[in-house]
């Protein structure tokens, strides 16, 4: 591959794209600033690194001044000597190093433009490694023989190339922070208003949310129940379901539409029922509800999960992603343990939905005995914004979320096992909320009945 690589960055046109994007006479603006101003160095902190530069022996220079920075010594004009030393070899061929330096020195840019110096350093860097990742993938392309792997190779270069905003001051944080006040970020509610409450009213961009419980305790119901209530708010979200397919979360939420139980819409189905069902699919567009992006992934890989995420922000629009479930995330690399693995998925999970500004709401599986496995302790206490066990409890079909950790509201429960959150009813079935419904002379019964 490096051989390839080499002959199309070598290919005449391919070089001037790349030399179009370098301007050593800033590179050398900055390098001056740095030898002959004190507090300079610092400015660039957080900004660039050596490898921004294009100029390889500008890119040694920076690292030189950087190295002496760190031993804790002024970086000022007594030093040329000591950088000189430091980059001898690679200054040979401008007739010595100190010479050059000297030079660098004289034309120093004004202190005042040193960040606008590297930012345009930096700027241009981006844009060299652009084109080298277009190159990498032409490269792969043709010659792995999975492209499932070269993909995830250019997927992994494109998120290499965002930036992560770089150091920022206690004012630029304040003055961040009192914008995001003046105009809030948006937040997306789940349709549940018990939840909501615990949640902060709801999902928000750049936060990781986690409902965990046994098999086979209503998390896809649950889920399902969410997606309903975005899909009819008109918010576009993704539903990667590693598990229960899209036509079976489809079933559940068409026949809550319809009014009866999802099991009518398998098998033999009544004429009327299928009637309906096709006047309901053939009018969702219309009434805008196609707001859900299904994607069927058993056993799906994270390099598979990567490449949909980004998919579902970048191609389709969305607010949020649904992944159901986390334990299934297969393509654990060799010599390692599932443990690791799984927290390594949690943590690009958390870093990604950041970076992207999306939300995502994960499920997770606990064990038959309803407690957290050492890779859910692992993975996800550490990296979920909110973590939330779903529990049962003695009345039928009831539910109650256990708040397990938060990070930006108080770790509360959702309901309780004597009053419960959350109940499966049917159409569907979904989940309805009786947290929000308060204690109804209705529910109060039903209650009573079941510890009776």
């Amino acid at each position: 591959m490096d051989a390839a690589f080499s002959d199309l960055r070598n290919i005449p046109a391919i070089s001037r794209m790349l030399n179009r994007h370098a301007n050593p006479e800033v590179e050398q603006a900055l390098l001056g600033a740095l030898l002959t101003q004190p507090a300079a160095f610092g400015r660039t902190v957080g900004r660039i690194t050596a490898e921004d530069f294009a100029d390889p022996v500008h890119a040694a220079i920076y690292d030189a001044i950087a190295e002496r920075v760190s031993q804790g010594r002024t970086v000022d004009h007594r030093l040329l000597g000591d950088v000189a030393d430091s980059c001898n070899d690679v200054l040979q061929e401008f007739g010595g190093g100190r010479t050059y330096l000297a030079g660098l020195a004289g034309g120093a840019g004004l202190p005042s433009s040193v960040i606008d110096y590297a930012d345009t350093i930096r700027q241009l860097a981006v844009r060299r490694r652009l084109i080298d990742a277009g190159l990498r993938a032409i490269v792969l392309a043709d010659e792995t023989q999975r492209i499932e792997d070269a993909v995830s190779v250019v997927i992994g270069d494109a998120e290499a190339l965002v930036d992560g905003g770089g150091a920022k001051t206690r004012s630029e944080v304040l003055a961040a922070m009192v914008a995001g006040m003046e105009k809030p970020g948006k937040v997306y509610p789940t349709g549940y208003p018990s939840i909501d409450k615990a949640w902060g009213g709801g999902m928000y961009a750049g936060r990781m949310y986690c409902i965990a419980g046994k098999g086979k305790a209503g998390k896809s119901a649950l889920a399902g129940g969410i997606s309903y209530a975005l899909n009819r708010a008109g918010v576009r979200h993704a539903y990667l379901a590693l598990e229960m397919g899209a036509q079976e979360i489809e079933q559940r939420q068409v026949a809550r539409e319809l009014g009866t139980h999802s099991m009518a819409l398998i098998g033999h189905v009544h004429a009327t029922i299928l009637a309906r069902a096709g006047q309901y699919a053939a009018t969702a567009e219309q009434q805008r509800l196609n707001n859900v992006v299904y994607v069927d992934m058993p056993g799906g890989t994270m390099d598979r999960l990567r490449t949909e995420i980004l998919a579902a922000k970048h191609r389709h629009r969305c607010a949020g992603v649904i992944v159901d479930y986390w334990q299934l995330v297969t393509g654990r690399p060799p010599g390692t343990s599932e443990e690791e693995h799984l927290r390594r998925v949690a943590e690009w999970l958390a870093a990604t939905v950041k970076r992207l500004g999306i939300w995502v709401l994960i499920l997770a599986q606990l064990t038959d005995d309803g407690e957290a496995t050492a890779v859910s302790r692992t993975g996800m206490n550490r990296n979920a914004d909110q973590l939330y066990f779903l529990r049962d409890c003695n009345i039928d079909a009831c539910r109650w979320l256990e708040g397990k950790a938060s990070r930006y509201t108080p770790t509360t429960d959702i309901g309780s096992a004597s009053e419960p959150a959350l109940k499966l009813v049917y159409p569907g079935p979904h989940f309805e909320d009786w947290g929000a419904r308060g204690n109804d002379d209705t529910r109060q019964a039903q209650m009573d009945m079941a510890e009776g």
